[in-house]
């Protein structure tokens, strides 16, 4: 969490301004390319009293005290450097001039300086092909609902799921949260280039299912109208941020000002964009000694991909390595309440003052990839049924740092609770969610090949997607049976009984990498071909 603001002893902040809206998170994967340095760092105040002068009249704190000393203000120095080196880097996004939208910018209470930090960190890496104006459109997913299949519809390169884990109670012509509030679309364009977003609609009924679906739809057709306005991943930054101001001005058009409904949002861009110079020589090289075949092959490796996205709430990206079979959390922290799942962090929507979005935990990341590796999108209806404490486990269950641990609350440390977790996540979602449980099988045995067609089949978007449903429906299914069985009663406090979070929970899986035009989509119903999906039991679900 940065905030710029003034400070205690009265000296104002770098750029001499107040940051009088919510605080803001600026963050990015640790994987990323450039760091993000604060540009917090002051001049400290100079003393009072007069420093003793030395026989040649220089201060004796600017003197090393022996030959090879270093002068005790070296730190200091350094610092500076580095604080110009940062102002020269956002005196660079600040010069980028952009067109004015339509509608009234959400952030227009930062200004220019703090807003552009929070995407300054993204370099300006170029993309492989700068877009078109108006991008062919391959394909478009959406959910909970697609309104051209009753079923179920996915690509080879990606696939999502939007459900419910709430019970259909005896006493109710429906079930408990219908409708579905949260929502999901996955746009594949031309030149390889795919936007997706999530949104989770904030409680239940109309105005959220509303939000939710209005947000994803505003988020999806602003990015595309303008990608041939990005020249780069630094522009990719600034049209991510008023993604969300269209989304705001969408959720309340027509409305009046506390009569629509709130929605967290995380979403963004997955587009190819060109590696260094030196790698393309060498590149080229290789390419001119290798036969048409190869050359297609060895292209898709010259790329890089980048996974951009912005989000505002509770809803997580994961990156999965496909070398390494490593899962990092692009959004580690951006729940602030590592023990309430009920407070999603910001929304957009009418909730603060004056009917404005809540901005507490907005965070613009990128991520970039290699081909064959996944992305998750998950709501906190899915990474919820993750966390250890939700499934039932304590401390002690999860290493022996812990081992006499026996309460979440008995960790003073909120930075442990939140590593333990993390890391019990990671590895839920790489060993068994992801990879299927091969990985496990694999160190067991020792064997390691090239993946077999079974294998690919195996991690595939829509595999992959149905474990980690199939995982949340399996999980609450005990809390879920209980309401059904009592439904005038409220379902025990127990998670070693009733483990895992009833809610509506959403899953959108990516696979990177260049897809083929000409390879059609499931038309409705599960791949039958997969054995993981055979037992997906989701009638009424």
């Amino acid at each position: 969490m940065s905030n710029f603001s003034e400070q205690s002893d009265g000296s104002s902040d770098l750029f001499g301004s107040t940051l009088t809206s919510p605080p803001t998170r600026l963050t990015k994967s640790t994987s990323a390319a450039t760091e993000f340095s604060s540009p917090q760092t002051r001049v400290p105040k100079a003393s009072t009293s007069t420093p003793p002068k030395s026989s040649n009249g220089l201060d004796h704190h600017m003197m090393p005290e022996s030959p090879l000393a270093l002068p005790t203000n070296v730190p200091f120095i350094i610092s500076q450097m580095q604080r110009m080196i940062d102002i020269k880097k956002l005196e660079k996004v600040k010069s980028r001039k952009y067109k004015q939208d339509e509608f009234t910018d959400i952030f227009q209470a930062l200004d220019l300086d703090t807003k552009s930090l929070l995407y300054y960190h993204f370099p300006p890496l170029k993309f492989v092909k700068k877009p078109k104006k108006k991008p062919q459109i391959i394909d478009t997913i959406m959910g909970p609902y697609d309104p051209h299949f009753v079923d179920d519809a996915y690509t080879p390169w990606v696939y999502g799921r939007a459900i419910s884990t709430y019970p259909h109670l005896p006493t109710r012509t429906i079930r408990e949260g219908d409708p579905i509030c949260d929502s999901y679309c996955i746009q594949l364009l031309e030149d390889n280039m795919v936007i997706t977003v999530v949104a989770d609609g904030c409680s239940w009924g109309k105005g959220p299912m509303e939000a939710s679906n209005t947000a994803k739809s505003a988020f999806v057709d602003y990015l595309r109208s303008h990608l041939h306005e990005m020249n780069d991943l630094r522009d990719v930054g600034h049209y991510l941020l008023q993604a969300l101001s269209a989304c705001q001005f969408k959720i309340t058009e027509g409305k009046d000002q506390w009569e629509a409904g709130t929605t967290t949002l995380l979403g963004g861009v997955l587009i190819p964009v060109k590696k260094e110079k030196k790698e393309k020589k060498e590149g080229k090289k290789k390419e001119a000694q290798k036969s048409e075949k190869k050359e297609k092959k060895d292209k898709d490796k010259m790329k890089t991909w980048v996974w951009a996205f912005v989000t505002i709430g509770d809803c997580k990206s994961y990156h999965f390595n496909k070398e390494s079979k490593a899962v990092t959390d692009l959004t580690e922290g951006n729940r602030q309440n590592v023990f309430d799942a009920k407070d999603c962090g910001g929304r957009l929507g009418p909730q603060v003052e004056e009917g404005a979005p809540d901005l507490r935990n907005v965070s613009l990341n990128f991520q970039l990839c290699s081909p064959g590796d996944i992305i998750l999108i998950l709501s906190d209806g899915v990474h919820d049924n993750l966390d250890p404490q939700t499934l039932g486990k304590v401390p002690a269950d999860l290493g022996p740092k812990f081992s006499s641990v026996q309460d979440w609350n008995d960790i003073e440390s909120l930075d442990e609770v939140q590593n333990l977790k993390t890391q019990y996540m990671l590895k839920l979602l790489s060993e068994d969610l992801i990879c299927g449980g091969q990985q496990e099988h694999k160190l067991r045995t020792k064997v390691f090949s090239i993946p077999t067609q079974q294998e690919e089949e195996l991690m595939s978007p829509n595999s992959i997607t149905t474990r980690i449903i199939q995982f949340c429906l399996s999980m609450t299914g005990n809390g879920r049976e209980w309401m059904e069985q009592n439904p005038r009663e409220k379902l025990p406090n127990d998670y070693i009984k009733y483990p895992g979070k009833m809610d509506h929970a959403t899953c959108v899986t990516m696979k990177v990498g260049r897809f083929d035009v000409g390879v059609p989509r499931n038309r409705g119903g599960h791949d039958s071909r997969n054995p993981s999906t055979r037992n997906l039991k989701e009638s009424s679900y």
